[in-house]
């Protein structure tokens, strides 16, 4: 007889009251010992999750593993749910819910009665509502005319660094007071700025307006600084994403496999380092790809038939 963890919530979900409208995702570490009803009940008052497997989730635009991705959320991060949120089957044989934080979208909570990937958040945490972004001087939104598919968050002034998350089309975001804008460090012609909100790291300035809907005005964007240097890989093992291929960009996962964890993405026409000696591997779920173990932006597999050589 299958027995319910404490921590873990199954796919039958109550209503809650509570209405949480965004919010910085948080890490904090979860109690290991069971809680106390009181705290499960404060803890239940709530719409914030905290994520609970390992290779974390995948924000999707519709609840169907194949509709586009907006984001992802790491193991033991926040998400917030929409209001009156319920279960959605998905045609996957798992059950979807609606989030309105980090990103708008969907997250699968795993099989239909099966332990779910939500978890409670730590008692009181999420309860109160957070100021709207959209008041803020320093909000700024995704121009979806300029960036229909949304833009990337990277931990550095790079499209070559770690990506954090994306950003969905008309998403908002919350600049870092008095942080200027930067050159792009590998001297291609962009800039970047900084953000605290809805995760941290830079995006790109040429596809933010403001809340408002009109483009900063003159004196708004903060100064350019200095580039710093160049890290754009080159060589016999570059290889680029191919666009017209790949306009999703790719997946960079921990094993030669579509199921094996996510731990981090390559935006189309971006560029990667494959490792020495390199071949290319059948896939073990037996469709009708390769895969190519990768250096560069960080060490993992990708489908190589999306790649082509680095001109």
């Amino acid at each position: 007889m299958f027995t319910k963890k404490p921590w873990r919530y199954s796919t039958t979900l109550v209503t809650l009251g509570a209405i949480v409208l965004g919010v910085v995702p948080v890490r904090a570490t979860i109690a290991s010992r069971t809680p106390g009803r009181s705290a499960i009940a404060q803890a239940e008052t709530s719409l914030c999750r905290r994520v609970s497997v390992r290779e974390g989730l995948i924000v999707r635009q519709r609840p169907d593993p194949n509709s586009p991705r907006i984001g992802s959320v790491e193991y033991n991060s926040a998400v917030y749910l929409v209001e009156g949120y319920r279960g959605i089957p998905g045609p996957d044989n798992r059950v979807w819910l609606e989030i309105v934080a980090p990103y708008p979208g969907y997250v699968s909570n795993g099989e239909v009665n099966g332990e779910g990937n939500l978890g409670p958040c730590t008692p009181g945490e999420g309860t109160a509502t957070p100021p709207q972004l959209s008041t803020s001087p320093l909000c700024r939104k995704v121009n979806g005319e300029v960036a229909p598919q949304g833009i990337a968050v990277y931990s550095d002034a790079s499209r070559f660094s770690t990506p954090r998350g994306n950003l969905p089309p008309n998403g908002l975001v919350l600049l870092r007071a008095n942080s200027p804008a930067i050159a792009d460090k590998n001297g291609e012609s962009r800039s970047w700025v900084e953000i605290t909100s809805p995760v941290e790291g830079f995006i790109s300035t040429e596809n933010l307006i403001l809340c408002s809907g009109s483009p900063p005005a003159t004196g708004q964007t903060p100064p350019v600084a200095r580039p710093q240097g160049s890290r754009i890989p080159r060589g016999p093992l570059c290889r680029q994403v191919e666009p017209r291929v790949a306009p999703q960009g790719l997946a960079i996962r921990a094993r030669p496999s579509e199921f094996s964890e996510y731990v981090g993405g390559v935006e189309p026409g971006g560029r990667m380092t494959l490792v020495e000696n390199y071949r290319l591997i059948p896939d073990p779920n037996g469709n009708s790809r390769n895969w190519v173990e990768i250096l560069a932006p960080y060490p993992g597999f990708v489908s190589a038939d999306n790649l082509i050589m680095c001109p």
